[in-house]
């Protein structure tokens, strides 16, 4: 979030659409929904199989009143960025975040694409599809786009790499 001298209050940036991608989309089933205070946003905790995502919903104010816990719905899923660096060991893991930022999470992942530069704010990011989930019996990975400053990386990671860090889970329902 930042402040906005001109309107004076806070304005709050989510990278959708800018790094909405199709095949980051998958069929989650609805776990919990944490509904923050005003009633117009929730983080959302999913299950994809055996894997447990905490997200944001980023239209939450638009969808919130059709979900319903346990039933499935397709979302499409971006992160951005707190902290990350290249790493060495075994991947991919996310770990989401307890307390006050559950859709906060120390995430492990593979670079599945050549990371591309962009500016945002006049600041330099790179956009790259990473893999959230490992491949198991013949499944693809789950892949999403991830923005990261490129203040966290002396050279770009390069495909098939594994980088760690820290990231927020943003999601979008996909309207069919």
């Amino acid at each position: 979030a930042m402040f906005d001298s001109r309107s004076k209050g806070y304005m709050i940036d989510v990278f959708f659409p800018i790094v909405r991608n199709e095949r980051a989309t998958a069929t989650l089933r609805i776990e919990e929904i944490i509904e923050f205070n005003n009633g117009r946003e929730a983080v959302i905790t999913a299950s994809m199989g055996e894997t447990k995502l905490t997200f944001f919903d980023i239209d939450y104010c638009l969808n919130g009143k059709k979900y319903r816990i346990g039933e499935c719905y397709p979302f499409s899923l971006a992160a951005l960025c707190y902290s990350a660096e290249p790493f060495r060991g075994d991947g991919p893991e996310i770990a989401s975040a307890e307390g006050r930022y559950p859709d906060d999470a120390i995430f492990v992942a593979n670079v599945m694409s050549t990371p591309r530069k962009t500016s945002f704010r006049h600041s330099n990011f790179l956009i790259m599809d990473v893999a959230l989930t490992p491949a198991r019996d013949g499944e693809q990975p789950f892949v999403i786009p991830l923005t990261v400053s490129t203040l966290y990386f002396e050279r770009k990671p390069r495909k098939n790499t594994l980088i760690r860090g820290r990231l927020w889970l943003q999601g979008k329902l996909v309207n069919k």
